[in-house]
């Protein structure tokens, strides 16, 4: 297992500076994904990392030594691409070896390392079959087969599950997870889908403009935003925002939100009264109904059923989107009807409204003392 350092990592195309000093550990054996919407520098990232770019400035450390300026080959790198990249006029089995007969290995070695490969990804049985008489989720496990017989030190992936369907994405998902236990291989992951980063990740690299924005476990990232970007992007449906204000009273001080108020602890930064905050709360912890005092009402646009739970989307005063209310798979709720919104259970995660920095979160709990 080999450790990945990357110090004060930039990156520039002519004037365009796409990479702006990043500073990442991935830790021998850790699988680590890179999230961030398009355009963020992520898979840019990627293919420093594999020598396909060259660092404008910054250090590449693989296995305590500099790779900066190491040609791909000799980094010790395996990448799967988003595109599988089999070549059509070879089986299976000469896909996957490739890399082993360039190397001018034994047939006999390379016919023990096909077979334990196969067995692996369980594709034993394709073999001799050609890439078109293939699935996507089958080529792209003899993508991956390809960089596993290589035996690297670093894994890196190029959002590899972005071309197959819903249902192969889910079982491809469990598939490297799998892949990533069995071999304790360290990996580096790119995706735009954050689901995928969620399940897959040991730990997650938010990535904006070339920035990290912040790094950390997919619950930490989770409950602890450390700003709006990464509140909004991580979750789905996404972090509901809505305007908020400290009172004028700092003892004890009042967060008002709508038209309710909840008392502040001290962990929450400082702001002077009737300066404009944001509040963040997340779908699970908003409820529809008249058991408490409603933050405000609305009116249901969407209702959205997925078996198991229920998403009401409603047309909320001071939100520029929809407001999203996770509720029960059996609830009667349409289309039209206006409700009161509460907070149920939960957190209130609050940033600040110019810059987006997280100052802090409530604690809310509608359980009585």
């Amino acid at each position: 297992m080999t450790e990945l350092r990357l110090q004060d990592i930039h990156k520039s195309f002519g004037s365009v500076e796409t990479i702006r000093g990043i500073d990442l550990t991935v830790e021998a054996g850790e699988l680590v994904v890179l999230v961030g919407p398009s355009g963020c520098g992520k898979s840019t990232l990627l293919r420093i990392i594999s020598g396909l770019e060259s660092v404008t400035s910054g250090k590449i450390i693989i296995g305590g030594r500099d790779s900066t300026r190491a040609p791909p080959a000799q980094r010790g790198i395996a990448m799967v691409f988003q595109s599988y990249a089999l070549f059509p006029h070879m089986t299976v089995a000469e896909n996957i070896s490739f890399g082993l007969r360039l190397a001018k290995a034994g047939k006999k070695e390379i016919d023990q390392k096909v077979a334990q490969v196969a067995d692996i990804l369980q594709i034993a049985g394709l073999l001799e079959r050609w890439p078109k008489q293939l699935s996507g989720g089958q080529r792209q496990r003899v993508a991956i087969g390809r960089a596993i017989i290589r035996n690297p030190r670093v894994f890196l992936f190029d959002e590899p599950l972005s071309n197959l369907d819903a249902a192969l994405r889910v079982q491809m998902r469990l598939e490297i997870a799998r892949l990533h236990r069995r071999l304790g291989a360290t990996m580096v992951y790119v995706t735009h889908d954050q689901v995928e980063a969620m399940t897959l990740a040991d730990k997650i690299v938010v990535l904006n403009a070339g920035r990290i924005e912040q790094i950390g476990s997919p619950i930490e990232l989770y409950n602890a935003p450390a700003n709006r970007f990464v509140a909004q992007f991580i979750g789905s449906p996404r972090m509901n925002f809505f305007p908020a204000e400290f009172s004028a009273s700092q003892q004890p001080r009042e967060l008002i939100l709508g038209a309710a108020r909840f008392a502040v602890g001290d962990p929450v930064r400082a702001t002077r009264a009737g300066e404009p905050i944001e509040a963040g709360v997340r779908p699970e912890h908003l409820a529809i109904g008249i058991d408490s005092p409603p933050l405000f009402e609305a009116e249901i646009a969407i209702v959205e059923r997925l078996g198991s739970e229920t998403i009401v989307y409603l047309d909320a005063p001071g939100s520029a989107e929809p407001v999203a209310i996770k509720v029960t798979a059996s609830c009667g709720l349409r289309p039209g009807e206006r409700v009161p919104v509460t907070l149920a259970d939960g957190v209130i995660h609050l940033f600040d409204a110019a810059g987006g920095d997280g100052i802090g979160r409530v604690n809310i709990s509608r359980k009585p003392n």
